[in-house]
């Protein structure tokens, strides 16, 4: 089973876990474009520059989208994402029901800007 492991704040752990927030979110930067989108890309391509601009902090979504329509980039496929409340073996696991690119809701956290948005399916397992 393939499974994306996340790290969560007390808050969204208490949100997610009550089923009030239905997804996850993770900024637009070079490690989370590492941790959940695949390259067809050629690997001479310079992707740091083409999606985050020369000093790595300056996200282009349309790059991004006009890659991603063009099938040159996918995004990672789960089965499974398991939430860590904190740093402690306390998790809880669900079903992974795909990746997109988007603004997310304000009232679970998401800050005004486009971002990675991961979305949740049903409660598979909880060990606290």
């Amino acid at each position: 089973m393939k499974t994306l492991h996340l790290v969560l704040k007390r808050k969204w752990w208490d949100m997610i876990e009550s089923l009030e927030k239905p997804e996850e979110y993770r900024d637009f930067t070079p490690h989370w474009f590492s941790r959940l989108v695949d390259c067809r890309i050629p690997k001479t391509a310079d992707l740091a520059t083409r999606y985050f601009g020369y000093d790595g902090r300056n996200p282009n979504i349309e790059n991004f989208q006009e890659d991603l329509d063009g099938e040159w980039i996918l995004f990672k496929r789960f089965d499974a994402v398991c939430f860590h409340r904190g740093y402690t073996n306390t998790t809880m696991s669900f079903e992974f029901k795909g990746t997109s690119l988007g603004k997310g809701n304000p009232a679970w956290g998401a800050p005004d800007k486009v971002l990675f948005i991961i979305k949740l399916g049903k409660l598979i397992r909880k060990n606290v």
